[in-house]
């Protein structure tokens, strides 16, 4: 996997949260992926009020590249363990990052 930078202390926050939500989620299709994370977007705690601040993140911890068919659709096609695996990887790698400290 490349190495992953983030832009920013929110963007490692997103991708933590989004990472709870999909742990959650018990039908892990590309539907509700999208679903779930539209809710978060839009009516989350932060109502970041974009997709942006999310799916990007997602496309590259999953994917590698800005990019890529839908995280969603990634997502669904990897499964659930490995999605949360590769989110783990970037959260590691994001959380060693000298600016987030």
């Amino acid at each position: 996997m490349p190495n992953f930078e983030f832009e920013d202390t929110m963007t490692f926050l997103v991708l933590s949260d989004v990472k709870k939500i999909l742990e959650d989620l018990e039908i892990f299709t590309s539907q509700e992926i999208k679903r779930v994370l539209d809710d978060y977007c839009f009516k989350g705690m932060y109502a970041l009020g974009t997709r942006g601040y999310v799916y990007h993140p997602l496309r590259v911890a999953l994917s590698g590249r800005k990019s890529s068919p839908s995280p969603q659709d990634i997502a669904e096609i990897l499964g659930k363990k490995e999605t949360l695996a590769r989110i783990d990887i970037a959260l590691d790698k994001g959380n060693s990052q000298e600016t987030l400290v």
